[in-house]
């Protein structure tokens, strides 16, 4: 899953080859790196170990609607300790 600041760097460089590059390119970055929000990532696995698969997640992000949402139908991580890893 891409963040914002990739999926903004990836369209930028298509305009900066194309010459179509403009200073509202900028502005983007500048919004894009002064908000802050926090989004939590609730993993679950069937045991207390965190070496397990993942068995249920849920991820909250508090600019979306407050319905807990599933970025996608695999889990970002396959373990809690991958997770854990990654921080």
């Amino acid at each position: 899953m891409k963040t914002l600041l990739q999926q903004w760097i990836e369209s930028k460089r298509t305009k900066l080859q194309c010459n179509t590059l403009t200073a509202t390119g900028l502005d983007q970055l500048e919004d894009l790196t002064t908000e802050r929000h926090q989004a939590i990532l609730d993993l679950s696995s069937h045991s207390t170990n965190i070496r397990p698969p993942i068995a249920t997640w849920v991820l909250y992000d508090s600019t979306q609607p407050h319905a807990p949402q599933l970025p996608s139908q695999d889990p970002l991580y396959s373990t809690e300790l991958e997770a854990v890893a990654d921080s």
